[in-house]
């Protein structure tokens, strides 16, 4: 008698339970009348009411309850967008209003209505004010130094100025008002006792059209000695193999010293890279006649105007 009983009370809760909710989950009486079984809410897991519409009064089929229409009042469908495909807010289902800018303002390559991505750099790479990420503008010049090279010393190209700059000193040794800038590089010379032995070269730059070349031989300290009796020539090439040639001077106040003296050599090196540079003796009286020294080296030229200009 009393399993019976059991029975019929679990058979009672079960057709209670089935019958408070409809097919859809909903309950039909009671205090959570109207509310979905699972989500206690208005609206079950899809979105949609006891009466099947959505919170915009959409039905399972996308048809509006008021219009009968795939469109609401105010022209919108299910998913939110008008007959030309955008939201209430004027965006397409990828983000983007008619004029292509999502609604932080960038298109879809990543740019803002005036050129700029999201960190503030254009499609070249450059900011409002003109400069890139390493800080120079579209000429290579720094924002902060105002020259072709950073605080570092290196250009836009991650070139690092190859000059010095230096004062020249008195007979104390002391540091004078005279500026020049220095570039200290390694060659080979040869002469009737040797043959592409090391050579040390110190260009050196004070202003004017001349150039001037200290000389050491096998040694960084080993001058060269040159007499007011020999000649030397000399050839520039450039990357582009032009060709500027004539003759050097002998400085005799200074041991090991060569200048060139031509306002087309200085622009050799003021537009190019790099220079190469082929001095050679010649005999005085017949200058066509090559001697046996030769001095043979290159220039880096990167740097040479920005550094000129501190000799003004």
């Amino acid at each position: 008698m009393k399993f019976s009983l059991f029975i019929l009370l679990i058979l009672a809760i079960i057709i209670v339970g089935c019958t408070e909710v409809d097919e859809n989950g909903f309950y039909l009486e009671g205090k959570y009348k109207n509310l979905h079984k699972k989500t206690k809410s208005e609206y079950d897991e899809d979105g949609f009411n006891i009466n099947g519409l959505n919170k915009r009064g959409f039905n399972r089929q996308y048809q509006h309850s008021s219009t009968n229409l795939k469109y609401d009042e105010d022209g919108f469908d299910y998913y939110g967008y008008d007959t030309n495909g955008y939201d209430s807010d004027g965006y397409d289902n990828l983000g983007f209003d008619v004029s292509g800018f999502d609604r932080k303002g960038f298109n879809e390559s990543g740019f803002d209505i005036s050129g700029f991505d999201k960190t503030g750099f254009d499609e070249e790479g450059y900011d409002r004010d003109g400069y890139n990420k390493k800080g120079f503008n579209r000429n290579g010049i720094h924002k902060v130094t105002k020259t072709r090279f950073n605080e570092n010393g290196y250009n836009v190209q991650g070139r690092r100025n190859a000059f010095e700059k230096k004062y020249f000193v008195d007979n104390f040794g002391d540091p004078t008002k005279e500026k020049y800038i220095v570039q200290r590089v390694e060659g080979k010379f040869s002469n009737s006792a040797t043959d592409n032995s090391p050579a040390y070269i110190s260009f050196i730059y004070s202003g004017g059209n001349c150039l001037r070349f200290d000389i050491n031989e096998y040694y960084p300290t080993s001058k060269a000695y040159f007499s007011s009796y020999e000649q030397y020539n000399y050839r520039l090439k450039d990357y582009r193999d032009n060709i500027v040639e004539g003759k050097t001077y002998i400085e005799t106040s200074l041991k090991g010293c060569l200048e060139i003296c031509d306002k087309k050599a200085l622009n050799m090196i003021k537009r190019s890279n790099e220079v190469k540079v082929y001095i050679y003796e010649v005999d005085k009286d017949n200058p066509w006649e090559r001697r046996d020294t030769i001095y043979s080296f290159s220039i880096d030229c990167t740097g040479f105007i920005d550094s000129s200009n501190y000799l003004k």
